[in-house]
């Protein structure tokens, strides 16, 4: 059957404003209270809103043909998780009294937020990925604004730490650490941050965003490595190595050049540190730490006592893992936990892909497997970054605005990839019948 190509009428400028607010809201904003408080963020609502958008405007072209079927063909796995980690839930349910049933509401919610926020994103195809360059600025400059001036302005610790408890815990981290949070945690700040980037780059070198001028590779690959040292995330530096380097490889054509431009871009921004680091370090305690944490880090030194440091860090937790996991190999036992071991600890081990195969069981792992399979058909092996960097040796899907921006992104860039070959594919009948 030959693709189709649905019109987008003038109305979706409204849906386009509402993305663009999900966007900023997630990246951008802080979560607001009441009365001590927190509430749930305003894009959370609008994006559970997504169904009843979709059965509203269905028949004005909000959605090309074939949307259905591409949206449960994405989130398909991703619900098969879902219902494999409630199986696994009830399962443990049965062993024994829940310490926490409000884990397994927590997990529905994040799961539906992702599925939503794909089907959100595939009613704005004519999103202008060059808004993600601004977002991207938007919360480099946030990450520095809050680092270096959040102590002059109490009024923001408040709204982007709530309470005098998360305050402390925060000078607490500085003092132990040297190391500031962020809009979070410095990994999961760093991880919003190399999202939006990850997603710029994927733009350009699908063709949808066109060509950035030299300035732009320059400054925002320097904006990336900059806050990534600040935040002082060792894993999330690797991911922006890799990201930054394809950034500057899609800037040329040849691949000489390509590699020249890679060569010349880390230069500049070593060089950026040679001339002004001594100053920053001098001036600022934490990016001393900073240049320390980086540079006692020991990657292959698998023998020493420093293991969650070293390229064992995604097992090190496998003990605890594969102990819960043959308790129940095929459904999983849910996200809960009992008073007893091995159900004694939250499953997260710092791993992404022991969570899923513990939660959801073999059979949710192999939908895990198949889902990220299918992101990459789509869009590529670079997209799938987050699951390996940090999903193997932190958390992604833990991290909800992360997933809940990834999962949009994936929904706009699936129906501008369907587009584009609709409309080659139009173009190619054209040109026959002529």
């Amino acid at each position: 059957m030959p693709k189709q190509l649905v019109r987008i009428n003038h109305s979706t400028s409204m849906l386009s404003c509402l993305a663009l607010f999900i966007l900023a809201d997630q990246l951008l904003l802080p979560v607001p209270r009441l009365f001590g408080i927190s509430l749930f963020k305003p894009s959370y609502w609008i994006l559970l809103a997504w169904p009843l958008i979709v059965m509203t405007f269905k028949h004005r072209g909000y959605v090309a043909s074939g949307g259905a079927r591409r949206f449960f063909k994405m989130t398909g796995p991703v619900m098969g998780i879902l219902v494999c980690g409630l199986l696994g839930q009830l399962y443990l349910s049965i062993l024994g009294d829940i310490c926490n049933p409000n884990e397994v509401f927590r997990a529905t919610v994040f799961y539906l937020m992702m599925v939503f926020a794909f089907g959100f994103g595939q009613l704005v195809p004519n999103f202008r990925c060059s808004r993600l360059l601004w977002l991207f600025y938007a919360i480099a400059l946030l990450v520095f604004f809050l680092v270096f001036t959040i102590d002059r302005f109490p009024i923001l610790a408040q709204l982007y730490y709530h309470t005098p408890e998360n305050i402390e815990k925060l000078s607490e981290l500085v003092r132990s650490q040297g190391r500031y949070r962020g809009l979070g945690n410095p990994n999961s700040t760093m991880l919003l941050v190399n999202i939006v980037f990850l997603f710029l780059v994927v733009s350009v070198r699908l063709g949808y965003l066109r060509r950035l001028p030299k300035y732009h590779i320059v400054l925002a690959s320097t904006l990336n490595i900059a806050v990534c040292f600040i935040l002082a995330s060792r894993n999330q530096m690797v991911a922006s190595i890799i990201l930054v380097a394809f950034f500057a490889a899609t800037s040329v054509k040849h691949w000489t050049t390509k590699i020249f431009a890679v060569i010349a871009l880390f230069f500049a921004v070593i060089a950026f540190f040679v001339f002004f680091g001594n100053a920053l370090r001098s001036n600022y305690t934490f990016i001393d730490n900073a240049y320390s944490r980086f540079a006692t880090t020991v990657v292959f030194d698998i023998a020493g006592g420093r293991q969650s440091e070293t390229i064992m860090r995604p097992l090190i937790h496998w003990q605890n893992f594969s102990d819960r996991f043959i308790k129940s190999p095929f459904i999983g036992s849910g996200y809960s936990t009992l008073y007893s071991y091995p159900f004694d600890k939250l499953p997260e081990f710092h791993n992404d892909w022991f969570r899923v195969w513990a939660t959801s069981g073999a059979i949710g792992g192999l939908l895990f497997f198949l889902w990220m399979f299918r992101i990459y058909k789509n869009f590529g092996l670079l997209v799938l970054l987050p699951f390996f960097i940090p999903g193997l040796t932190n958390t992604f899907l833990r991290n909800t605005p992360a997933v809940i921006v990834y999962c949009f992104m994936l929904g706009i860039l699936i129906e501008k990839k369907f587009r584009t070959e609709a409309r080659m594919t139009e173009h190619i009948g054209r040109s026959t019948s002529g």
